[in-house]
């Protein structure tokens, strides 16, 4: 039964799109729960239709859903002005600047005169051009005058320090929900989508904190200005998924831009750069960044010198520490010094055994080429391999096993090297860059009227 009230609240549709040539802006399809949708209907393939509502949103029904569907008849306008209507609303969504949506609107309506569309039109330019009279900007997803800008604003900065000193204190799951509404009211707040990279980070979620942490960036950018910690953070992320010649590219920036943070910075390119891959090391980027942390570090140097500490790696010591340290290195390199001997004997006799085994295989390819002959009828046939051909290969098989224990031993070698380094009471390194935390948070500048109730809050540092 209720197939066939479908079937003909369907033939029905149809029979009206016939007469009068399709379903035009205000047909209603009303759904067995009783409520109804309007709009401009269309078929969306075999499961149900689209509708396109007045404000431009797009509406997917059903099939299973739909009770019947109420065409208004058409006064003969075609269907092209009302869905590029629909279009163009969709379009200024993204559209930030309020002339530039005046000028589309305006052009609409000359281009589409005595439609209904340009009705519509006319109806959306008035809006715009009252938006402009009253001087609103784009805020998220919305309009606003200044006043409400500045309201929002202060309501934003304080739920910012607010999720700030909640992940300083250790409450992340606590900072994450007033961390989303705040993004979901403001998706390009810099300082939120900082701390939401920071978050992600610590749940270890490396490519979202990548594409989070450069939408910080970038927002930071649009406003035509730097963060040290922003670039330093994104450089971590993308050193720890291996994407070594992007990290530096960050690295670099976060070097260049001024703040307090440069120390923290300073120290994650000397980790940087101890750890880049040989292959990497003689790359541009990478000798820019080395060139200008040699630059920095100096005065760096320098200035911590004043306080009594000194570079030791990629962190600081006292100066008696750096005495202490600078003794048990001298202990730890002269035994790395007598394995490096070891160490290039074991290079020298795997390169001897790579070019003996190429020799052989050289060798074997000849004897295999010569081995092929012609009997009397025509056909290739291969003669009996000499015993100097499985002397070639059983000499090969050793000289693989040499070379694999070889291997290995550089391998330990290179271990033991590794833990011989760490040995001392303080390592130059440690392998991994730090994260610089909420301190670095890009907050914006205190909104000069915050609300009267908030009046005692403490200025952020």
């Amino acid at each position: 039964m209720k197939e066939s009230k479908y079937r003909l609240a369907l033939l029905g549709w149809l029979l009206t799109a016939m007469v009068f040539g399709g379903i035009a802006w205000g047909d209603k399809v009303v759904l067995n729960d009783g409520t109804s949708v309007e709009g401009s209907v269309k078929r969306s393939g075999d499961d149900g239709w689209d509708v396109t509502q007045a404000d431009g949103k797009v509406v997917h029904i059903s099939r299973e859903n739909v009770r019947q569907i109420e065409a208004t008849p058409r006064t003969g306008e075609p269907d092209a002005a009302l869905d590029k209507l629909a279009s163009l609303r969709r379009t200024v969504e993204h559209i930030s600047d309020l002339r530039v949506i005046r000028e589309r609107f305006e052009r609409f309506i000359e281009q589409n005169k005595g439609t209904t569309a340009a009705d519509a039109a006319a109806k959306d330019l008035a809006t715009w051009q009252d938006r402009i009279d009253r001087q609103m900007t784009k805020f998220g997803n919305r309009w606003v005058t200044a006043d409400e800008k500045v309201e929002i604003n202060q309501k934003n900065y304080l739920i910012l320090d607010s999720v700030r000193q909640m992940i300083v204190a250790g409450r992340f799951n606590e900072a994450d929900l007033p961390l989303q509404q705040l993004l979901a009211d403001d998706p390009g707040n810099a300082g939120a989508l900082y701390l939401h990279g920071f978050l992600q980070v610590k749940g270890e979620q490396w490519p979202l904190a990548h594409k989070t942490l450069e939408a910080a960036r970038d927002a930071i950018a649009a406003a035509g200005d730097t963060s040290g910690p922003t670039s330093n953070n994104l450089a971590v992320v993308l050193w720890r998924q291996g994407q070594f010649a992007a990290a530096l590219l960050n690295f670099e920036a976060a070097m260049t831009s001024p703040g307090k943070f440069l120390e923290p910075i300073l120290d994650n390119v000397a980790e940087a750069l101890n750890t880049l891959p040989p292959e990497q090391k003689n790359t541009p980027i990478a000798q820019k960044v080395a060139k200008h942390f040699a630059e920095l570090d100096a005065v760096m140097q320098q200035l911590m010198f004043q306080s009594g500490q000194y570079r030791w790696g990629a962190t600081w010591v006292t100066k008696p520490q750096f005495e202490q340290l600078k003794a048990a290195e001298a202990e730890v390199q002269k035994k790395l010094t007598d394995m490096q001997a070891q160490f290039d004997a074991d290079v020298a006799d795997i390169d001897r055994i790579d070019k003996k085994v190429a020799d052989n295989q050289k060798a074997m390819k000849r004897i295999e080429n010569t081995s092929y002959a012609v009997d009397a009828t025509g056909r290739v046939y291969q003669m009996p391999l000499p015993a100097a051909y499985y002397d070639y290969d059983h000499d090969c098989t050793t000289l693989l096993h040499q070379k694999m224990d070889l291997s290995a031993k550089l391998a330990s070698l290179r271990a033991t090297a590794r833990a011989l380094q760490q040995s001392l009471p303080v390592p130059k390194f440690t392998g991994l860059e730090k994260m610089i935390g909420p301190e670095g948070t890009p907050m914006p500048a205190l909104p000069a009227t915050p609300p009267a109730t908030q009046a005692t809050t403490p200025t952020p540092p």
